[in-house]
């Protein structure tokens, strides 16, 4: 990672500290929160996201989700800003969800609620897009009456083709990735 992008997320860590410890005034919403942090997430996002759409779509996931509402302002504004850094939108696309979980806090034993960011399988995939290696990458279910090979090693081989009409029941699902150098990879689960 270069010094500006370190830099940049040096700056984007102080500011959202700033925002979450400067204290909660009487009707400090989210969204005061979210505004405070407006400058850490410009500082922070990618060049074909803006600061005002990422913060859009996330107060939409915080409407729609009332248990975001209850977690804590760290964790919120936390998997917020791993969404900026990674240029990923949450829920709307399926690249990242922001998720509410009660976690148990170590020092006081007591559980509260918290946010965390998961990345989705079409989250993974744009980031393996933007790397400009990949020239096509794709996921397949296979089903009980489709003929499929596959053979791992030095002369790899896949083959899958569907059956017609009833497939029956997934047995299996596979992934593939072509490179733009003409190679490829696949993953068979």
């Amino acid at each position: 990672m270069g010094k500006q992008a370190t830099d940049q997320t040096a700056l984007a860590a102080k500011l959202q500290d700033k925002a979450i410890q400067q204290p909660m005034k009487q009707g400090r919403t989210i969204n005061d929160l979210l505004e405070m942090m407006k400058p850490a997430i410009a500082q922070a996002i990618p060049q074909h996201m803006t600061p005002e759409r990422l913060l859009r779509i996330a107060t939409t996931c915080i409407r729609t989700n009332p248990k975001l509402k209850v977690c804590t302002p760290e964790s919120l504004l936390g998997a917020i800003m791993q969404c900026a850094q990674l240029g990923l939108e949450p829920s709307i696309l399926g690249h990242a969800y922001l998720v509410p979980y009660k976690n148990k806090d170590k020092e006081t034993g007591q559980y509260r609620d918290e946010c965390q960011f998961q990345i989705g399988y079409k989250g993974l995939i744009e980031l393996a897009r933007r790397t400009g290696q990949i020239s096509s990458i794709m996921a397949q279910a296979v089903h009980e009456k489709d003929e499929f090979h596959y053979e791992y090693g030095i002369n790899e081989q896949l083959k899958h083709v569907p059956a017609d009409g009833d497939r029956g029941p997934v047995v299996k699902y596979y992934a593939y990735a072509k490179f733009k150098d003409g190679g490829y990879s696949f993953l068979v689960m």
